[in-house]
């Protein structure tokens, strides 16, 4: 198999490109061998793949550094996609004007928590944000994604750092089945944004005609619950913010809850990887023996502020519930 092409990238060097025959199609990389290949030997008229830029590029290869100009006449839109060679992020695309709207708004509503940093484009890890909870030292990777990419590698490169990962898959997002797959066995979640006043109305304040509003950022698809009238983990939606808050308290993890317990409305199995709080995997499991086990209770209105989870050993050995750290 042909390995994909790695050097030593100067820093603002343009690695993306789109047709202009297709200007919303695939992001042709300078990295990827198969677009190279398919560029040299083509030679298609290329653009600046940032939404509204008209910046015609052309490939250049200098003793094996690949990268992409603007072509004679142009004037240099300065619209860089470059990252570090031996970080695992290429592949990734352009920042959008969407991309960028949810990085900056997720800093913004991050910064008024006294307890949280966060570091936008973070350089060891290559994320798009870097949040730490300064009390619990828990810190989380924030990937936005929009285009293909090895999330699986992506994630463990971020991991081997001491980081949680999650994925956020936005709704303009055109993915393979396979990258699509990965976002629910890889830590992924999809957003989109609404507001107080139209909860049920997809909004995209990235557009310069939108309406003024205060967005809220939601998360579905892989955010689990505890369902008390079926006593099964169902996927739910919740703000963004919230589950970022419980994963850096150490509330809610990724976890395979199992067909047995985390089910589709219809009551059927469902496959997959989930963010689910503890205290809800631990009652889902106690529900699930049929044995007269008392529930963990909750500690706070809606269990948003779950305390410690201590699970009596006799459930522990069981094998009732997961091994829960105190």
């Amino acid at each position: 198999m042909q390995q994909e092409h790695l050097e030593n990238v100067v820093p603002g060097s343009k690695q993306d490109a789109v047709l202009w025959s297709e200007p919303t199609g695939r992001i042709l990389n300078v990295h990827r061998n198969t677009d190279w290949l398919f560029i040299r030997s083509a030679k298609p008229l290329l653009k600046c793949p940032v939404v509204g830029c008209e910046v015609t590029l052309v490939a250049v290869d200098r003793q094996g550094t690949r990268h992409f100009r603007n072509a004679p006449g142009s004037v240099d839109c300065h619209h860089f996609t470059s990252r570090r060679a031996d970080h695992s992020t290429r592949g990734g695309g352009p920042m959008s004007a969407e991309h960028l709207w949810y990085q900056s708004e997720i800093a913004k509503q991050v910064r008024r928590r006294a307890q949280l940093q966060v570091t936008v484009e973070d350089y060891e890890s290559n994320a798009d944000l870097l949040i730490l909870n300064v009390k619990t030292n828990r810190s989380v990777a924030i990937e936005i994604q929009r285009w293909d990419t090895d999330i699986r590698a992506r994630t463990q490169h971020r991991m081997s750092l001491g980081h949680e990962v999650i994925w956020l898959i936005t709704d303009s997002a055109k993915l393979s089945p396979e990258t699509q797959h990965q976002v629910f066995t890889n830590r992924g979640a999809f957003v989109r944004v609404r507001s107080f006043s139209k909860p049920y109305t997809a909004l995209s304040p990235w557009e310069p005609d939108q309406p003024r509003t205060t967005p809220v950022i939601e998360a579905s698809g892989t955010i689990g619950r505890l369902d008390a009238s079926s006593g099964c983990i169902r996927a739910t939606r919740m703000p963004l913010l919230r589950v970022l808050e419980e994963i850096l308290d150490g509330k809610r993890e990724w976890i395979f809850p199992g067909q047995s317990i985390y089910k589709t409305v219809s009551g059927s199995g469902r496959k997959g990887g989930s963010w689910v709080r503890r205290i809800d995997y631990v009652n889902a499991n106690i529900l699930a023996s049929g044995l007269s086990i008392p529930l963990v209770p909750e500690s706070s209105r809606y269990g948003r502020l779950s305390g410690p989870i201590e699970a009596s050993p006799q459930i522990l050995e069981d094998g009732i519930g997961p091994t829960i750290r105190g």
